[in-house]
């Protein structure tokens, strides 16, 4: 086994294969239950997760998402697994996917149906709808003719629309039951150049990419652009230099600002490293959200709690504006501003891919690699909950076997 391991606040629970932690007949919210770990089964792949939804809708259901197989408490899992709010597994909820070659990369919720799209490399597919209940596949949604390159991001829009992101040239829009919407259905982008995510635009019929493509169509058009439903870049919203270097992921926030974040260190022709905000409807820079020096490594995702007036982000950095920062922070939605009420001391050591954000201002994490790490009493990665000042809460669906 590697001997690197998931961090939070310097605890850390190393992983024994021969180890048999014993679990307590009642699981509670509280923490006080270990789960039982299977000592014979051993892994598959390292475990990591990729993706992690909460469903508000549902009282906050979670579902984890990753490279992961095997049991967990004795029910067999693999690429996707549900837990309800205080962290205790829905056995009712079951895929059937093979184990093997089964990644689950990101997650949306289709509710015009109340279906749970999944995206990644799902048994010899890449794009899912399944029931959130009990995880059986949506017959509705023809998932059948697409091919295996794995997918980056799943994104709903108003229409029902499934915009699929993914590599060698894998970038769809889908209608409602899955038929691709010409010519989203042939090479978009050249060879193994991927997009990352997308963002439906405020105009009928458009959308927003980020990437790390390099030429669009066969034109020169790198890494973020705006376009059509028919795949014709809106050249007047973006300029073809605008950014340099790979977008992860946009969202915009509640004045319909447009947020960025990924591998770029200039927007524009000014340093911006690795987040900028841009103004609503163009390419102008909103200079009053003030990222100093920026971030000194990927981010990878981002999410709003416009609640407590923050935008979390997550990655592979260790600093932000020159403050340590050890792969998540808060800041503060307008400024930009470091929001310090947010402590999580010493932070990850490992890789943070996706996260979410409770109906209750919980913060939901997916990140890490093989091995667990151990906060206090309780089990933490690879998915893991926050409280809303930074500690650690005691939900810890973690000991995937």
């Amino acid at each position: 086994m590697s001997d690197t391991y998931l961090k939070y606040n310097e605890k850390i629970l190393k992983f024994d294969e021969k180890i048999l932690l014993k679990k307590t007949e009642s699981p509670t919210h509280e923490g006080t239950f270990l789960q039982k770990w299977v000592s014979n089964s051993g892994y598959e792949r390292p475990i990591i997760g990729y993706s992690i939804f909460v469903d508000k809708s549902n009282n906050d259901d979670v579902f984890c998402g990753g490279a992961f197989s095997g049991k967990y408490d004795d029910v067999s899992i693999g690429g996707i697994i549900k837990f309800k709010n205080n962290g205790v597994l829905d056995s009712s909820f079951y895929t059937n996917w093979p184990f093997s070659d089964t990644y689950t990369f990101k997650m949306c919720m289709d509710y015009s149906v109340n279906k749970l799209v999944v995206g990644g490399n799902l048994a010899n597919r890449v794009i899912y709808k399944i029931d959130p209940i009990t995880g059986a596949n949506y017959s509705s949604f023809n998932q059948s003719a697409y091919r295996t390159a794995p997918l980056n991001d799943v994104v709903m829009d108003s229409n029902g629309n499934v915009y699929a992101c993914g590599g060698s040239d894998e970038h769809w829009i889908l209608t409602p039951t899955g038929k691709p919407i010409p010519p989203w259905s042939s090479a978009i982008f050249n060879g193994a150049q991927r997009t990352q995510s997308a963002l439906p635009g405020a105009e009928p019929s458009t959308l927003y990419i980020g990437g790390d493509w390099t030429s669009f169509r066969g034109e020169s058009w790198p890494y973020f652009l705006k376009s059509t439903y028919d795949a014709s870049i809106i050249k007047s919203y973006a300029a073809q230099s605008l950014i340099n270097g790979v977008v992860n992921h946009m969202i915009f926030d509640p004045s319909n600002n447009m947020i960025l974040c990924g591998q770029f260190t200039t927007v524009g022709g000014q340093t911006k490293n690795r987040i900028v905000k841009l103004l609503d409807g163009s390419t102008g820079i909103d200079t009053s959200f003030d990222i100093s020096v920026g971030f000194n490594g990927t981010v990878r995702r981002m999410a709003l709690d416009v609640s407590l007036n923050r935008l979390y982000c997550v990655g592979d950095f260790t600093s932000y504006a020159n403050n340590t920062r050890n792969r998540i922070i808060a800041l503060n939605l307008q400024t930009g501003a470091i929001d310090n009420s947010f402590d999580v001391s010493n932070g990850f050591n490992l890789t943070l891919y996706d996260i979410a954000i409770g109906s209750d201002n919980k913060v939901y994490i997916a990140g890490g690699g093989a091995g667990f790490l151990k906060y206090g009493n309780k089990v933490l990665g690879p998915f893991v909950r926050l409280n809303s000042d930074g500690s650690n809460d005691t939900y810890t669906p973690n000991d995937l076997i």
